[in-house]
């Protein structure tokens, strides 16, 4: 069994179909060094320590959702002195009120419909609609036009936690090619975004 069949299998186990965006197959991140025109896949560098979860990658990324999530445990731990209430100590991890909220460290799921938009928005042309009436993406630099960028985005931005979709792993990689010539918008420089930039 390859290890994308393997991948395959834990996500049906674990009851991720691909008819559902909400429950969609999630396969991890394995190169991260997009940089340079041409892998070289014999440096491991080139590759993804898959002992850390996708959020842990940025020792600064992770520092933060640390703590924020001692933050609300700190907060909560409090007993609103002085007539204060739970409004007086809201924080960007979370709002704090008088229930028993359960501390959290990540701001975003590692998957989610909005992710698989995101990914397949050009091999799957009604996503488009998706996109459009639940406000997805946002400006067109959101739509999925880069790889490199993608995985900076996961290392720097706190609400960026995301992994990739089976279709990187499988196929000849044409849901990064924009081969219904789908109007996706400018990016910041005014380009139109097409295809996908990845590295040969």
């Amino acid at each position: 069994m390859s290890n994308g069949d393997y991948l395959l299998y834990l996500n049906f186990i674990s009851h991720r179909s691909f008819n559902d965006p909400s429950q969609y197959p999630i396969f991890p991140w394995v190169v991260q060094d997009y940089k340079y025109e041409h892998l070289d896949l014999g440096k491991q560098i080139t590759f993804r320590d898959l002992s850390k979860p996708i959020g842990a990658h940025s020792s600064d990324k992770l520092e933060t959702f640390k703590s924020k999530y001692f933050e609300i445990i700190n907060k909560q731990s409090l007993g609103f002195p002085g007539g204060r209430s739970a409004s007086d100590f809201r924080t960007d991890a979370g709002s704090v009120d008088g229930s028993a909220e359960k501390p959290y460290m990540y701001l975003s799921h590692y998957s989610s419909p909005g992710i698989v938009y995101y990914y397949l928005i050009r091999q799957v042309p009604s996503y488009i609609l998706k996109v459009q009436n639940e406000q997805v993406s946002g400006p067109p630099d959101k739509i999925f036009h880069d790889i490199n960028l993608s995985w900076q985005n996961v290392l720097q931005l706190l609400p960026d936690n995301k992994e990739l979709t089976p279709e990187f792993y499988f196929g000849d990689g044409s849901f990064m090619k924009n081969k219904h010539a789908l109007d996706l918008g400018l990016n910041h420089l005014g380009q139109p975004v097409q295809d996908v930039a990845v590295p040969q």
